[in-house]
């Protein structure tokens, strides 16, 4: 027997299992065969239960059928008393763990709290515990920043939407005035909200983009890699330099993107006639073939994906990362240097908007708008620009001690000035942001 073959066969057993138990109880309850039968049949998906388009829909949107019988189920418990005090419930203790997050978290080099860092997807979708007995600060092994670690319980999609998200709005309106959330914006918390709803009860899945959200499923991946954002909108690959000649394909990847992937970029890249610095004829960064195998393979192949990783991590003897350990990994996180990276590119892509719009002012009234919507970013400009060009050059020669087959301790030092560079940066521009905040 396959490994396949067992969990569909422990999955079967156990949905079965479920819907025999609801049709012996509500027997026992003096409800007749056929209604018993009906209910428990329609307890989870009914996948016999299609529409007139749903055969159709199904093609074009995966799960359309499963994800619209999922809200009808969600929206009929909410018609019953005891289902909507059990919500309230449940908001009231998304907001009490949120808050007891707040308070036991400490702060990052940029003042920041480890709390804020966890990425907004994993919040709205999990129930998360920080871990209390860590306290992020320097390994004495390796010099580097460490880490915070945290729990996280999945949610069931729907209630995650009415109970987790408004419970965490709620704690942070709480927490704003007591200085453990430093930005709180009511129109972007609405914003949050709706997106919440629509990514749990819309029956064509949840995307980043309006164009992803109305793109049938099989076009996904070619839609998320022309807009460079994955369906929670992050960045898929870093961009090139503008300012600068392209680098090849294979060089442009995070820093946690697998192995395999970036050997084969690479050989791509050098068998079809390119070099360290001119791109061949085949130019694909190793993000993009992650983000294409993770799309065929689905669940199953991210499961093998990260067993391997997992596996040469611990032969070679680097650090294992929670997120790829298999199983591991639905319950455990950490929130490493990359959130810190993504906030900072977008903050340097907003500042670049931000000129643009002031070069492009002809009046003296648009500048004073401007001034006064964007006068932080404003201000930012020059320190902008200096940061870019020490970011640049730390890349610059992370490349060339890459070629020369630097030591991981060595490349890790780079990387470790590279996120401080970031990081002084990020907390010039909170404090800016907060000076611009209390002056209106």
């Amino acid at each position: 027997m396959t490994i396949y073959e067992w969990v569909q066969d422990w999955n079967t057993a156990v949905e079965n299992a479920v819907r025999l138990s609801t049709y012996r109880q509500l027997r026992e309850r003096g409800f007749s065969q056929h209604q018993s039968a009906n209910a428990a049949k329609n307890l989870t998906v009914n996948f016999n239960r299609k529409g007139d388009a749903g055969q159709m829909l199904n093609a074009f949107y995966l799960f359309f059928n499963a994800s619209m019988q999922g809200s009808v189920r969600t929206i009929q418990a909410l018609a019953n008393k005891r289902a909507r005090k059990a919500i309230t419930g449940l908001v009231i203790l998304a907001a009490s763990i949120d808050m007891i997050n707040r308070l036991i978290s400490g702060r990052d080099e940029d003042d920041e709290l480890w709390y804020d860092k966890i990425p907004l997807h994993i919040k709205e979708r999990y129930i998360v515990f920080l871990n209390p007995f860590v306290t992020p600060g320097i390994d004495p092994e390796t010099g580097f920043l460490s880490s915070q670690s945290y729990s996280k319980i999945p949610m069931p999609y729907g209630y995650n939407a009415l109970c987790s998200v408004p419970g965490q709005i709620m704690s942070e309106a709480i927490a704003h005035p007591m200085g453990l959330k430093s930005d709180y914006q009511v129109g972007d918390q609405v914003a949050r909200l709706a997106s919440a709803l629509l990514g749990s009860f819309n029956p064509i899945g949840s995307s980043a983009t309006p164009l992803q959200f109305i793109s049938p499923t099989f076009l996904d991946p070619m839609v998320q890699i022309s807009g460079n954002k994955n369906w929670v909108g992050n960045k898929i690959q870093p961009e090139q330099n503008p300012f600068d000649v392209p680098k090849p394909e294979y060089q442009m990847h995070w820093s946690n993107v697998s192995e395999p992937a970036k050997w084969l970029a690479k050989l791509l890249n050098d068998i079809s006639g390119g070099t360290e610095v001119t791109p061949g004829k085949i130019n694909l960064s190793p993000e993009l073939l992650d983000h294409w195998f993770e799309f065929f393979t689905g669940g199953v192949g991210r499961f093998f994906s990260n067993t391997l990783n997992t596996s040469l991590d611990v032969v070679t003897g680097e650090p294992v990362e929670l997120r790829r350990i298999p199983f591991v990994r639905q319950v455990m996180g950490e929130i490493d240097h990359s959130v810190d990276m993504d906030r900072y590119y977008e903050v340097m892509d907003e500042i670049t908007y931000a000129k643009k719009e002031w070069l492009a002012a002809t009046t003296d009234r648009r500048k004073l708008e401007l001034q006064k919507s964007h006068g932080h970013l404003l201000r930012m400009i020059t320190a902008a620009r200096l940061t870019d060009k020490r970011v640049s050059a730390i890349n610059k020669r992370l490349r060339i001690m890459k070629e020369k087959g630097a030591t991981k301790a060595e490349l890790e030092q780079l990387e470790q000035l590279k996120h401080q560079t970031m990081m002084q940066f990020s907390e010039r521009y909170s404090h800016v942001l907060k000076q611009n905040q209390s002056d209106d």
